[in-house]
């Protein structure tokens, strides 16, 4: 009764004081209560013994997990939910108060104090627990990284999550980097087949409990999303940083190959060069294949509705007046005559554009495919006459989105204008006539006389 008075009277407290301080004194009152903490927690670790010390962590964790036990059974999921959106905020406060307070060698001296305790208690665990308590705790873990997961993607905005996942990057680096300088072969190779044991297990459940779809939707989902990382990468990247981040990828492959070549034996060096060459056979063997076929291989109307369905379904529908960073499609410089240039309202309701049948009529009888609407550079082909909205690919979507111009638009240099109808239907003697430029070579499609593709010639060889 008595502990639960005080509690009463502690939370009114804590009602009554939230209700009536301001921002400034809330963030004073929570330096003021991390540094109290902070004595009082160096004071305790200066005066307990190590018996005292275990005994206080036994008890603190007997409090912990009864009043764990009561929470779960008492409180509904919203209760829930909201509690760990709080737990979030308090840990994010704390985290940053702590940052601001703690010195370079204070911070090292708490990590390294953090990861001691968290290997013993790793070790101590591992050696008490048997596989079904191991399993259990692994779900767990599962399902609470999943919640805060979800929880952060919900709190979190874009910047923040691009920061973040800098900081992780850069912090797996450093880690990686101590790590190698500190240990040694034994250490090294001790951890890699423990990593390589916990990835075949890994795989092996992976394997076991998914179907052959759910195998080709993952490894299309890989595909698509390390083409797409290799592709911002190669676009965002400075020649520096290119060239620096090869020199990296091939001193690493020369030091594995060095360890590999002192470490490995003869029946392994000779089933790995087997593999090699197993592995050449197999493409040889495709490049002979493809190039047997009849080329140049004409694309059916399935595979253009398809391509241009999948275009469809990647594609971003929005009106022409919500368009991110509108400024980026503006043209640099002055465009010709036969490009018509339409200004259309915005609704103040709605927000969109509305098109009516005068801009209609005049955007179906342009000549050219290219239209400036609003000011923007954009495709005729592209935009919806009758709703007013826009198709982007996802690419272009996303540098707008980045305040980036994106490199496919026609505002980087890629308008050329539709060819006259007067040009239309030329000769290549006559292209070459009244061309500009002239070109050195010129690739040229070659057709058999009866019209059958197999009797065409396939490849070229010599000079051009």
């Amino acid at each position: 009764m008595r502990l639960d008075e005080e509690r009463w009277i502690r939370s009114n407290q804590r009602k009554n004081r939230q209700m009536n301080e301001t921002e400034e004194e809330h963030d004073s009152r929570l330096i003021k209560e991390a540094i109290s903490k902070r004595n009082r927690r160096c004071t305790r670790n200066l005066l307990e013994t190590e018996e005292c010390r275990k005994k206080r962590l036994d008890h603190e964790v007997e409090i912990k997990a009864s009043e764990r036990n009561i929470r779960n059974l008492e409180e509904t999921e919203e209760e829930h939910e909201l509690r760990l959106i709080k737990g979030a905020i308090s840990k994010k406060i704390q985290r940053c108060t702590r940052n601001l307070l703690e010195n370079e060698e204070d911070r090292k001296t708490r990590l390294d104090h953090e990861a001691q305790i968290k290997a013993t208690e790793r070790n101590i665990r591992n050696i008490e627990e048997r596989e079904e308590e191991h399993e259990l705790r692994l779900i767990e873990e599962s399902i609470s990284k999943r919640t805060r997961r979800c929880v952060r993607n919900l709190l979190e905005s874009e910047e923040m999550r691009e920061s973040r996942l800098l900081n992780e990057a850069e912090i797996r680096t450093t880690n990686r980097h101590v790590q190698n300088l500190k240990e040694s072969e034994e250490e090294r190779k001790i951890r890699l087949s423990g990593e390589a044991r916990i990835a075949a297990n890994r795989r092996r459940n992976r394997d076991l409990e998914e179907d052959e779809e759910k195998r080709s939707i993952r490894l299309k989902r890989e595909e698509a999303h390390k083409t797409n990382q290799r592709l911002i990468r190669d676009e965002l990247e400075t020649p520096e940083e290119r060239e620096q981040r090869l020199k990296l990828n091939n001193e690493f492959e020369s030091i594995r190959r060095r360890k590999r070549c002192q470490n490995e034996t003869n029946e392994e060096r000779k089933r790995r060069k087997q593999q090699k060459r197993n592995a050449d056979k197999m493409r040889r063997r495709k490049v002979t294949e493809s190039s047997s076929e009849v080329w140049p291989k004409i694309a059916t109307t399935e595979i253009k509705h398809r391509c241009l369905n999948a275009f469809k379904d990647e594609s971003v529908e929005m009106n022409i007046a919500e368009i991110p960073n509108q400024h980026l499609l503006y043209p640099i410089d002055e465009m010709p005559s036969c490009v018509s240039r339409i200004n259309i309202e915005i609704d103040s309701i709605s927000g969109n554009v509305q098109m009516s049948e005068e801009i209609q009529e005049r955007l179906m009888n342009t000549k050219d495919n290219s239209v400036i609407i609003n000011k923007m550079l954009l495709c005729l082909k592209a935009i919806d006459l009758t709703t007013g909205f826009a198709y982007l690919c996802n690419k272009c979507h996303k540098y707008l989105l980045m305040n980036k111009l994106p490199s496919l638009s026609l505002n980087n240099l890629m308008w050329i204008g539709d060819v006259p109808e007067e040009l239309q239907g030329l000769t290549l003697p006559e292209e070459k006539l009244i061309a500009l430029y002239r070109h050195s070579s010129c690739v040229i499609k070659l057709f058999s006389i009866t019209g059958d593709p197999s009797l065409a010639q396939t490849a070229l060889k010599g000079n051009v």
